[in-house]
């Protein structure tokens, strides 16, 4: 070896060692910053919370991981605790080792060029970024598989080496005791061999032995019949396999509208990102086949496309929802080579042309790498800085820790095991419909009894075919129940419902105003509470009124927001005024002595000056424009109850 090449070598070491090092930092970086999926949670709740016995004897099969990866992952949590960066931790640790490997892979099929070449794209690949903070197994068995495929080319390198041959057997068996699906990148590599053959007949022995002996050392495990009667259910999807090109290659957090769907053919939707990344494929193909790179050019076509293929067949054959990218997903490996390979070669034929084609091979080159870099980065940012894993659950449990009581209840018509990881309030928490096989009745004849049960329910709705497909709980809710509240935080939906029968230990905050001979209040209440208000904040102002007497014509309520006197020369700053219950009954007929619950809706505006402000309410005619008289009115405005005084700084 020349005096150059030991230069380059050290030269390319000393920047896969930054280039890792700065992977580690990425990975680490925000790594608690998303919430828990619902994934992450099951994991936490059911698999470290519970006996070992539990956990083999019943999980295991309800979530279908091998005993490897749930071991592993119990044992860390049990060690380090279960907050989120800490059980994350060992998915970054897992995904740093995954960087490694990428550089030892493009080593050993290409040279130190391709070898820094896969690093940098792995090192910002979204899907292994994604990866690297979920816990759950995927990081774990992209690692051991990407370490696995090096220990399998070392093997088959140099068939006569044994020492080789028995690192190999002991990291594919461990692959396929971290995910079960490792067997299809198994099938890739016999399918590479068998192209070897032919030329070197030394691999046939080895190569037979070693299968054999990682088919022994599974057996124990994979030959277990409640394994093949679990009772899993698949909850992907049907074969769309434009969508692996796009995850592998540049993540699941692009916006949709930076990469709209262009057409699809059946099942296949083609996205602007499924495009490019076919594209990059497939040249990436073409030219490494006519490189010098043969085993390179074998290789990674079958570790790339035939585990997609096999998933495909899997999810046709058995007519489940088997397909999805991320259960293929220690092949984006494979892709990230191909880029590599592509790039490198490019810069090749730049530097054996004349000047005019050095110019445009080196900017195909460059575009590849833009392309890759360009596309993969905006997806990492839009995962970086928004809610793309999971609903915003400390939000939306901060918000029902401050609002629900002890003496309500919150639903949800979806079985998130990240609520029950995050949620502590005082409400008790139920999931409607109880299961998958509860009838309508059933869920009706449930919500009956909450409703006459509990002062407030709160009702997380989820639009999914998975549970509760026909919103059974939000249309019962919506026609029996009165809407007091609604919330977004994020996207997620946050309603609050009541009965519409009020009695007085509905009273949060009894009042005593009466109004003429007509109404009194009788008290108040406010969602969300007075201490969260802020320019913006969308105030339900719930109200409970005992009529006292019937009028001619029809009464509306009015609610104020009054404050600094504005533009306009007035303190009105927002208001809502509407008929009673919005006209579901009026003042002409309601019953004197049956009280009432009325809800107003203010939004604070984003330009409300700072000062004192007060929410007053009333009643008047609106025919004549007169208010009904209050003795005790309020001091901003006449005829009109306080409610609340607050301040904006």
């Amino acid at each position: 070896m020349t005096a150059s090449h030991l230069h380059t070598g050290s030269r390319g070491w000393r920047l896969a060692i930054v280039f890792i090092l700065v992977g580690f930092a990425l990975r680490l970086f925000r790594l608690d910053a998303q919430a828990l999926t619902g994934d992450e949670a099951f994991t936490i709740v059911n698999w470290t919370r519970l006996p070992l016995s539990t956990v083999f004897s019943t999980i295991a099969l309800i979530d279908p991981q091998p005993p490897a990866t749930m071991l592993t992952i119990i044992g860390w949590i049990r060690v380090v605790g279960d907050s989120v960066f800490a059980a994350r931790m060992l998915s970054a640790l897992a995904g740093t080792i995954t960087l490694a490997a990428a550089y030892a892979l493009g080593r050993k099929l290409g040279n130190h060029r391709v070898a820094l070449f896969a690093l940098a794209f792995a090192t910002l690949s979204p899907v292994y970024v994604w990866y690297a903070q979920d816990v759950r197994g995927y990081a774990l068995w992209i690692a051991v598989s990407a370490v696995s495929a090096w220990a399998f080319l070392q093997a088959v390198t140099q068939p006569a080496r044994r020492g080789r041959w028995l690192v190999y057997i002991g990291l594919a068996a461990l692959g396929l005791y971290t995910y079960y699906l490792e067997a299809f990148l198994i099938i890739a590599q016999n399918l590479y061999v068998l192209t070897c053959l032919p030329h070197n007949r030394r691999l046939l022995k080895p190569w037979i032995t070693s299968q054999l002996a990682i088919a022994a050392l599974v057996a124990p495990w994979y030959l277990q019949p409640s394994l093949r009667n679990s009772g899993y259910e698949p909850t992907a999807g049907d074969v769309n396999l434009p969508w692996v090109f796009e995850a592998l290659l540049f993540g699941e957090t692009l916006p949709a509208r930076l990469n709209p769907e262009l057409f699809a053919i059946g099942m296949q939707v083609f996205t602007a990102a499924s495009i490019i990344g076919i594209i990059l494929t497939i040249a990436a193909i073409i030219t490494l086949a006519r490189s010098r790179w043969h085993h390179a050019a074998v290789f990674l076509p079958l570790y790339a496309l035939v585990p997609t293929l096999m998933l495909a067949v899997l999810t046709v054959v058995t007519g489940e929802g088997f397909f999805r990218p991320r259960y293929v997903a220690a092949s984006a490996m494979a892709y990230i080579l191909l880029a590599a390979f592509l790039i490198e070669i490019l810069l090749q034929y730049a530097r054996q042309r004349v000047t005019a084609a050095q110019v445009t091979y080196t900017s195909l080159a460059g575009l590849v790498a833009l392309t890759l870099f360009g596309i993969g980065g905006v997806s990492l940012w839009a995962y970086r800085f928004g809610p793309s894993k999971a609903p915003p659950w400390p939000e939306i449990v901060d918000t029902l820790h401050a609002q629900a009581d002890e003496d309500d209840i919150v639903i949800q018509n979806f079985p998130d095991p990240a609520f029950q990881y995050y949620y502590a309030g005082r409400a008790e928490a139920t999931i409607l419909p109880q299961d998958r096989t509860s009838t309508p009745a059933e869920t009706y004849a449930a919500l009956e009894q909450i409703l006459a049960e509990y002062d407030h329910i709160w009702f997380l709705p989820v639009p999914t075919d998975l549970y509760d497909a026909e919103q059974i709980v939000a249309g019962w809710l919506l026609e029996h129940a009165q809407l007091t509240s609604e919330q977004w935080i994020g996207r997620s939906h946050l309603m609050q419902f009541a009965r519409w029968e009020v009695d007085t230990g509905d009273i949060k905050h009894p009042l005593d105003a009466q109004f003429g001979d007509v109404a009194t209040l009788r008290g108040v209440s406010f969602t969300p509470p007075v201490e969260r208000w802020q320019r913006g904040t969308t105030i339900y102002v719930e109200t409970i009124w005992e009529p006292t007497a019937q009028t001619e014509e029809a009464l509306r309520l009015f609610v104020h927001l009054l404050g600094p006197i504005g533009p306009d020369g007035l303190p009105l700053w927002a208001q809502d005024d509407h008929a009673p219950q919005y006209e579901r009954i009026s003042s002409t007929t309601w019953t004197p002595g049956e009280m009432f619950r009325d809800v107003a809706q203010l939004t604070i505006p984003v330009d409300a000056p700072a000062g004192e402000y007060a929410i007053t309410t009333g009643l008047y005619d609106p025919t004549m424009l007169e208010r009904v008289p209050l003795d005790a009115t309020a001091p901003s405005e006449p005829d009109s109850a306080t409610l609340a005084i607050f301040s904006l700084p």
